[in-house]
């Protein structure tokens, strides 16, 4: 547990290998995270950032399953890191909830809520290089993609929730589905329920390498994977 009154910064030093960060937790102060050699791994697994960024400046930086709200972003300015399994609730940050300044990162199944104004879900500065973008679920009106220039970005089989605004920012995505994610009420947040249109919209070819959800539930169930940060851990009824 991180106090606002300090500023952290974690910095993987040389020849430590692989690093775990568990359930985190910073409600104001910033996070960095840096690798410094070859094959050196960092994880963030799980909870909540609740402002202002969590700042990525290596590689082979993994974050997955955390939660972003307040005014917090992930803002990644290193290359080949990896955002999985993250919801952005509402969070206000007013340059997107995630930034991307690398090249070959991967950003893949979330569920992003952005709340900033006029700022997106994701922002790709002209920096950015062949960014992948898979499988996400927008929802709550916001722009879902604002590309200052990048080059080359992959966008497919996302999700956008029509049911508030019509899709921004995802004309390159050629197997885009639209409609309402049907969010189960009873279960809280962002889970699916059995009838959602998000449910085996993700080819599993596109995916490799996760095999839990936000929740920590099978990331597969069925013969696709569901679009956003919550595997619905039943077949859809209504396919």
């Amino acid at each position: 547990h991180f106090d606002p009154a300090q500023q952290s910064f974690i910095t993987h030093g040389p020849g430590l290998g692989r690093l775990l960060i568990q359930n985190l937790t910073s409600e104001g102060c910033g996070l960095g995270i840096g690798t410094d050699g070859a094959g050196e791994v960092v994880i963030i697994k799980g909870g909540l950032l609740t402002g202002p960024t969590c700042d990525v400046y290596g590689t082979n930086v993994l974050i997955d399953g955390l939660r972003i709200t307040g005014s917090a972003k992930i803002d990644l300015f290193g290359d080949k890191n990896r955002v999985q399994n993250c919801i952005d609730d509402k969070s206000r940050n007013s340059e997107g909830g995630i930034v991307c300044r690398g090249k070959g990162n991967i950003i893949r199944l979330n569920t992003l809520n952005h709340h900033g104004g006029d700022a997106a879900c994701i922002d790709l500065k002209n920096s950015a290089e062949h960014t992948q973008i898979i499988g996400n679920l927008f929802t709550g009106g916001s722009r879902a993609i604002n590309d200052d220039g990048s080059k080359e970005p992959d966008v497919t089989y996302n999700f956008y929730d029509n049911s508030q605004s019509s899709p921004a920012g995802l004309d390159a995505d050629k197997h885009l589905i639209l409609g309402d994610p049907r969010f189960d009420t009873k279960a809280g947040g962002y889970a699916l329920r059995s009838d959602s249109p998000a449910i085996d919209d993700v080819s599993a070819s596109q995916i490799t390498d996760i095999s839990t959800d936000f929740a920590g539930h099978p990331r597969l169930v069925g013969s696709a994977y569901d679009a956003g940060a919550m595997e619905a851990q039943v077949a859809n009824v209504s396919k």
